[in-house]
């Protein structure tokens, strides 16, 4: 199975592939159950915290065992900054990478993300590229720090990059109080989709939207959505429960209400965008 026509199909059908970080060897497992549950296609990716506890290398191995099953995983490398990270994950066999040149200038971001995307195509790998700074929930939020479409237009034509982070009022992380307090400019989403028809749009900070609003953007061109802190609170909340309530001192006992806890989030997911 190939990623991008699994996004051409998902387009089409107003669907979305579920990008999740894989935090520990305990969410890939979680991750693993549900594929072999489902058999429905997931991307399993690694932040660069993440990184340097899992190491590409190590994930890619694992990939590849359920790969080899014909079970539909994808591997990216997400919000990647050093290009020298992200060429070493495209010669692995990465199926695509994100670089995150949202902090550079707009020329120097232009500059290196044209150079990733002519090594990695030649690989036959895509690249997500992101242009303005997606912030973390809590930090201020204006239309300034909003994807421009006339700027996405000039990237996506001039780098021949194949998938858009978008701005428009998600954030990283989740409000601890439970709240969903994003507001999603769908009009502006809109205004992107139609600026770069060609181009597949994804969605950060999937963990604190309100569902029904996520089910909103699919309609409009989004078609990867990342979920990191969903994961991660799951498995926190279920491991502190083993570690209270049990006396045992097996790992494998203390963790498997966090991996199947991990899991029941990522079927949620799952079962909403596709």
């Amino acid at each position: 199975m190939i990623l991008e026509e699994v996004l051409v199909d998902y387009r089409k059908k107003g669907l979305a592939i579920p990008a999740f970080n894989i935090d520990c060897f305990a969410t890939f497992q979680a991750l693993e159950e549900l594929l072999l549950e489902t058999k429905t296609p997931i991307i399993a990716q690694l932040s660069p915290s993440q990184l340097e506890f899992i190491k590409p290398e190590r994930l890619f191995a694992l990939a590849k065992l359920l790969d080899d099953r014909n079970l539909p995983i994808f591997l990216n490398i997400d919000h990647g900054r050093d290009l020298d990270l992200l060429k070493k994950a495209v010669d692995l066999g990465f199926d695509m990478v994100h670089f995150d040149g949202s902090k550079l200038t707009p020329e120097n971001n232009l500059k290196l993300t044209k150079a990733l995307v002519s090594y990695a195509h030649q690989n036959g790998v895509m690249v997500e590229i992101e242009i303005d700074h997606i912030k973390k929930i809590g930090e201020k939020l204006s239309p300034d720090s909003f994807t421009n479409p006339d700027l996405a237009q000039k990237f996506m034509e001039e780098t021949d990059a194949d998938l858009l982070a978008v701005s428009v009022g998600n954030t990283h992380g989740v409000d601890m109080n439970g709240d969903h307090p994003e507001i999603i400019d769908f009009d502006l989403l809109e205004t992107i989709k139609q600026s770069i028809p060609d181009s597949f749009l994804t969605m950060h900070g999937g963990s604190s939207i309100n569902p029904e609003d996520l089910k909103k953007t699919l309609q409009r061109g989004v078609v990867k959505i990342n979920i990191n802190t969903d994961l991660r609170l799951a498995f926190r909340s279920h491991l502190e429960t083993a570690l209270h309530s049990n006396k045992t001192i097996k790992a494998y006992h203390l963790l498997s209400s966090p991996i199947q806890a991990v899991k029941s989030k990522m079927k949620e997911k799952l079962e909403l965008f596709s």
